[in-house]
């Protein structure tokens, strides 16, 4: 079954219906009244659905049959159309497969920081957009300045402009889970997540919800700080800038942690009698936002439970942690993309299994570092939902047919990870890798998807 459908974007396939009609009826519909619907389309998109990197087509299409009367070049007009629209999906968010729904609210906390919160809910509300600061453009041009490219700043906010009008899968201030729905100790396991440089707090949302679903109370951060840094900028400062970063990263998560261990604070946000296990209070994170995690999980005697490190970008706190025990189950997901881009200066996958191994022998048997064939580094946000054509175009990645299976294999493996990790087993003791990896070949072999999965070798 698929879980995946392509969304259906109104005023793209009413410019179909326009050139289909001119195409039918060119003697109703001439050039100037096509062109004045056109226009009119094109007002009504840009306000309710934003435009996309496949827009310039639908222009071509409508100058084409404006200023050339033929049939020959209106059914051209069409096929550009059509072609426009398929050749540039965009997905819906995948359905849910855990026990719940999925709730969301916005907290404000201590030092004017805010965060999303997804959690389990029984109730459906009216969902929220997707972005949170309206200019994600800017962030992921600013990015790619990082990598030594010049890209034009106006390409990304065209294609990057309609996200402002995506909508969550999510269920706005609904009511959380009663305790007689929570598990057998009534309190709710929670996870912290730190985004990368580049994202928001809202831009992993699938994989975060995908936890919500499964009876997880999750907090995922609004970072900001300056991106791009000066090309000429030596190896040694930039490491120095982006782990001053980290460190503001970390009292962004202690302030949290200060807000959710106050049971008042949060039966008082969610308007009900709430506790939260303070034995599973997890954290994770995506490319910077991992290395946030990992040190603040090397430092936070509160992050109790496990660690979950999304395509790390451990460069920052390598120098700062040589010393130091971590003694957690870590779940490491490389790409291999990432891997080929950065594995010249910044050696990401030896400092992955490097980290792993600041476990002593018990937690380092709950712990593993691990990628997918055909993996890319944004293959773990959102985005190859809603641009899967143009992150295959800007070899960002593979291909639009795999954007199912990496949704699977990403949420599978974390959802198993998790609940093998910190719920006792039979014997009344937490599985082992193992454990997980015998779960989720099961769990891939269901869902009738290609074995892919890469272990690393900690040796």
């Amino acid at each position: 079954m698929k879980i995946l459908k392509q969304k259906i974007l109104t005023w793209e396939y009413a410019y179909a219906v326009l050139f289909f009609i001119s195409l039918l009826y060119p003697d109703t519909i001439s050039p100037t009244t096509s062109l004045i619907i056109f226009c009119i389309i094109t007002f009504l998109k840009y306000h309710t659905e934003g435009f996309r990197l496949n827009f310039p087509l639908f222009v071509i299409s409508e100058a084409l049959a404006y200023y050339i009367d033929f049939a020959y070049i209106k059914l051209l007009s069409l096929g550009i159309t059509v072609f426009a629209i398929w050749y540039f999906p965009i997905f819906s968010f995948p359905k849910p497969s855990g026990h719940f729904f999925c709730g969301y609210k916005t907290l404000n906390f201590a030092g004017g920081n805010v965060a999303s919160v997804f959690y389990p809910t029984d109730q459906f509300t009216d969902t929220v957009p997707y972005e949170t600061n309206g200019n994600s453009w800017r962030k992921f041009y600013l990015v790619q300045r990082l990598f030594g490219d010049k890209p034009r700043s106006w390409i990304y906010r065209i294609a990057l402009n309609f996200m402002k009008h995506i909508e969550m899968a999510v269920n706005n201030d609904a009511r959380i889970i009663s305790k007689a729905q929570m598990s057998h100790n009534k309190k709710l396991p929670v996870i912290i997540f730190s985004h990368g440089l580049a994202g928001n707090r809202n831009i992993h949302a699938t994989i975060l919800r995908n936890w919500a679903i499964h009876g997880y109370l999750v907090f995922a951060i609004e970072h900001t700080e300056q991106i791009d840094v000066p090309l000429t900028m030596c190896l040694s400062d930039m490491q120095k800038l982006r782990f001053d970063q980290v460190l503001q990263r970390r009292d962004q998560i202690k302030l949290l942690l200060d807000y959710i261990c106050s049971k008042k604070n949060l039966s008082q946000f969610f308007d009900e009698d709430i506790e939260i296990d303070e034995s599973k209070i997890s954290i994770a994170g995506y490319a910077f936002g991992a290395a946030s995690a990992a040190y603040t999980a090397l430092h936070e005697k509160r992050i109790t439970g496990v660690c979950i490190l999304l395509d790390p970008w451990l460069f920052p706190i390598m120098h700062q942690i040589k010393d130091q025990q971590l003694n957690k189950p870590t779940l490491i997901i490389r790409s291999i993309g990432f891997e080929k881009q950065m594995e010249h200066v910044y050696k990401n996958k030896e400092n992955c299994i490097e980290f792993l191994k600041k476990n002593n022998s018990e937690f380092l048997r709950q712990s593993m570092s691990c990628t997918f064939e055909g993996s890319t580094h944004v293959g773990l946000t959102d985005l190859i939902y809603y641009i899967p054509r143009e992150l295959t175009l800007a070899k960002l990645f593979n291909k639009v047919k795999n954007v199912e299976n990496f949704v699977i294999y990403h949420n599978g493996l974390t959802e198993i990870f998790l609940d093998t990790m910190l719920n006792e087993g039979e014997n009344g003791t937490r599985g082992t890798i193992d454990t997980v990896l015998r779960r989720f070949k099961n769990y891939v072999a269901k869902k009738k998807k290609p074995d892919v999965f890469i272990k690393d070798n900690l040796t």
